[in-house]
């Protein structure tokens, strides 16, 4: 025979003092992005500039392929460098693939305005290994 359980009424916190749940994946990057993502455009404005600058071209020249969300494992953008330790954690940006004179080039983003062409996938670009400086999140 089963034994009844007490009646219990539920507490109700203010909300401010309610427990959060708690994801190990996320860093401080996941909370701090816009609930809605910046416009792709913005990004792919921003990494036709540096392919431009990078190739000495004009950027009206250079098209875009696709451009794709993604959400990158750690801040390295999936462009690690050799040597530097990363904090982990999921991070939202965009996948861009750019096209000029035949040949594609990708670039890799995050929310906030980092722009990086990774050396591994488009080893015969000019120009330094590192990601261009952040400048925020991108807006209309």
């Amino acid at each position: 025979m089963p034994v009844p359980l007490p009646e219990s009424t539920p507490t109700i916190l203010p909300k401010s003092s309610q427990a959060q749940p708690s994801n190990p994946l996320l860093t401080p990057e996941d909370t701090d992005m816009p609930p809605i993502p910046p416009p792709v455009e913005k990004f792919v404005s921003l990494a036709k500039q540096d392919l431009a600058n990078r190739l000495q071209i004009d950027a009206s020249t250079i098209s875009l392929v696709k451009a794709e969300n993604i959400n990158w494992l750690n801040a390295a953008l999936g462009c690690p460098r050799p040597g530097k330790v990363y904090p982990k954690g999921r991070v939202p940006g965009y996948r861009i693939w750019l096209n000029t004179e035949g040949k594609e080039y990708l670039y890799h983003t995050d929310y906030h305005g980092q722009v990086i062409l990774c050396p591994e996938l488009n080893p015969d670009v000019p120009g330094p290994a590192t990601p261009t400086p952040k400048i925020g999140v991108p807006r209309n």
